[in-house]
């Protein structure tokens, strides 16, 4: 038995202390999933050192398994005005963590949202805490979640509300009580811990618990189902794909039955630059690239690629989700190591890996690789590699697949590479494209089965997106050598810029050690020649219409290609190269028609065989998060209210005629 420590207080301790006085708190116990020590921030130190008196009624005892310190997730520790608080914060937020909030909504405990928003005073009388019941909270063995597996242990403090506990109850209901236990069962590679309730507190609690409920809590309905979000990403998806497949020579039946069962956009708008990493965290986010810093593929000038969810500077999707409870996980999204999600299989398109698969388990939520793994590839090629894409799809299935079946997460991010790799590769439109498309509809199908034996195909939403578009290309445009013949053999003119190129566009910044004048010189030269020699080739994009896009943050200015040229940066003199390896690109801007992408949302949530006529990209996270009735923080993006299933027509009014006038 693992060395922790419990509380057992009988029925008559709760209520002598519940009635001789009223302490501060409500501190139970809750169980989740072990994290490791990068992910948690813990460093081995005590997670909650003591109960003291201002935090439970209590003078002393420990209330945390020392032996599970070093792994547990938790917050930050607050004690403002004496109630101890523990969640994740977020800027300069203090709320409960997603794992309670989710262990009540499930038992029907919590109505509503826990805390919307501040300080450790919302946990306070005057906070959202709504109780609906003890009873369930002790049954905590009815839960599907801690029948399969309860990792870890996690202690959270509830601060009651006088108002919400009316009369001599609201004493008895603020008792700190404890009626579980961990039993460990040692796996391969961690150690799984089962909920064992302690069935003799559980009848002595019950005549008092009963108590409480019949005098202190209005009854209330059950609450609906909580509805499940799978959002996949195709790279590289264009509207034709699920529009007009046919005219495009493509079998896609899975894609064409979400888009004629639900919503589809004739074009989603993407980000500048149009390009993977910053289009998917655009996606997740609802802000433009330069506000949640994935401004490229790749840190600066290197071929380094974001990897790490700790570089997003604005809220996402999946804290969003946890906010409100909801059970999240990830299968190879873009910038997603270390991201506070429930299961969590990280991407990693990183040039010259011996094995991707190896890199992938070990930024994985602790042993749940393996247990996804079965069916799954043990090796696939390194990204640079022809097939990397498709072996990298074959594994990201298998796993979702399997999460789907296993753990039936609430919210679920996927993401497809291949058809992007085979457009760059063969070229858009190319056979390669179409077996790309063609697989990934398959790989959509597999995780629709997976929702169906599952039972949840009747409150599941599919919401389907790209991230950019692709256009063919022939020839590149050498940033290197354009400055050198631009300079004329001036050294200072020649460093005043720092180009970075992705494809389509390119970003060019200050020399460190230039002087402003020479900056303003050489940006100058550059928008004549391209505004002259180069028009209807290239467009000279300023620093203002850069900040307005939120694009290429700190840049002097940016160059966009049309279609047919891309930029590139090779160490060769020559300014216009071929391209041999590369058939198509994309990062262009995008307004341009090529540079479209895909939209679909199906499922209970969303209108059927209804057609938008575009959608932003910055709009998907804000009409995502109010499926579980979030708001994204800073979001620049609106929530799309009219993909929604529309309510009945105003009676007086059936055509919408007065338009909600008077």
């Amino acid at each position: 038995m693992a060395d922790f420590t419990r509380f057992n207080i009988a029925a008559n301790d709760l209520v002598a202390l519940g009635f001789t006085h009223a302490p501060q708190a409500i501190l139970e116990v809750a169980f989740d999933k072990v994290v490791d020590r990068r992910r948690a921030g813990v460093g081995g130190g005590e997670v909650v050192e003591q109960a003291g008196v201002q935090d439970d009624g209590f003078q002393e005892g420990p209330v945390l398994d020392n032996d599970l310190q070093a792994v547990i997730e938790v917050g930050r520790r607050r004690r403002a005005d004496g109630p101890l608080a523990t969640g994740h914060d977020f800027e300069q937020r203090a709320v409960l963590p997603k794992p309670l909030q989710r262990q009540f909504l499930e038992q029907g405990v919590l109505a509503g949202k826990i805390v919307e928003e501040g300080h450790a005073a919302d946990f306070r009388p005057g906070g959202d805490f709504v109780h609906r019941g003890l009873l369930e909270t002790l049954a905590m063995e009815q839960s599907r979640r801690h029948r399969k597996q309860a990792p870890a242990g996690l202690l959270f403090l509830f601060l009651s509300q006088p108002h919400a506990f009316p009369g001599r109850a609201f004493a008895a209901a603020c008792c700190t009580i404890s009626i579980l236990h961990l039993e460990p069962v040692r796996k391969e590679n961690y150690t799984q811990y089962k909920l064992i309730p302690e069935y003799a507190m559980i009848k002595h609690l019950l005549p008092v618990l009963a108590l409480i409920l019949v005098h202190a809590v209005p009854a209330r309905a059950a609450p609906a189902p909580q509805q499940h979000v799978i959002m996949i990403s195709i790279d590289g998806l264009y509207p034709g794909v699920y529009l007009e497949p046919q005219a495009h020579g493509l079998e896609v039946p899975n894609l064409r039955q979400l888009a004629a069962s639900g919503t589809r956009a004739q074009r989603m708008i993407s980000v500048f630059p149009s390009v993977t990493y910053p289009a998917h965290t655009s996606l997740v986010t609802g802000v433009n690239p330069a506000r949640h810093g994935i401004v490229n593929n790749f840190r600066g000038q290197g071929v380094e690629w974001y990897l790490e969810a700790a570089d997003i500077k604005a809220q996402t999707l999946w804290q969003s989700a946890g906010l409100q409870g909801l059970t999240t996980a990830i299968v190879t999204w873009p910038v997603s190591y270390g991201a506070d999600v429930d299961y969590l299989v990280p991407e990693n398109l990183s040039f010259g890996l011996e094995n991707p698969v190896d890199d992938i388990r070990q930024g994985s939520t602790p042993g749940l690789y393996d247990t996804l793994a079965e069916g799954a590839p043990t090796s696939i090629a390194a990204f640079e590699h022809p097939d990397g894409g498709e072996q990298l799809d074959e594994l990201t299935t298998r796993l979702a697949v399997n999460l789907v079946r296993q753990e039936q997460p609430q919210f679920l991010l996927v993401h497809y590479l291949d058809a992007d790799h085979r457009q760059h590769f063969s070229g858009p439109g190319s056979a390669g494209a179409r077996h790309s498309f063609e697989l990934i509809d398959g790989f959509i199908g597999e995780l629709r089965d997976a929702v169906k034996a599952a039972g949840l195909q009747d409150r599941t939403n599919f919401i389907v997106v790209g991230d950019h578009g692709f256009v063919p290309v022939h020839t590149g445009i050498n940033v290197y050598a354009l400055l050198a013949r631009l300079a004329q053999g001036d050294e200072l003119l020649m460093g005043a810029l720092q180009p970075v190129v992705l494809g389509g566009s390119g970003a060019f910044y200050a020399a460190e050690d230039a002087a402003p004048e020479t900056v303003q010189a050489m940006t100058e030269t550059v928008r004549a020649h391209v505004e002259t020699r180069l028009r209807h080739l290239v467009s000279f994009v300023p620093r203002e219409e850069l900040e307005q896009r939120g694009s290429y943050p700190g840049a002097e200015f940016a160059l966009a290609a049309t279609p047919g040229y891309m930029l590139t940066g090779a160490a060769s003199p020559e300014v216009y190269l071929p391209l041999p390896g590369i058939k198509g690109m994309h990062g262009y801007l995008p307004e341009l028609p090529e540079m479209a992408t895909g939209f679909i949302a199906s499922g209970p949530a969303f209108r059927q065989g209804y057609t938008l006529p575009f959608i932003r990209m910055i709009d998907v996270a804000p009409t995502v998060a109010r499926l579980w009735g979030g708001v994204l923080e800073g979001a620049e993006g609106e929530a799309v209210i009219g993909v929604y299933r529309q309510g009945e027509a105003d009676a007086d009014d059936p055509m919408g005629f007065r338009m909600g006038n008077e």
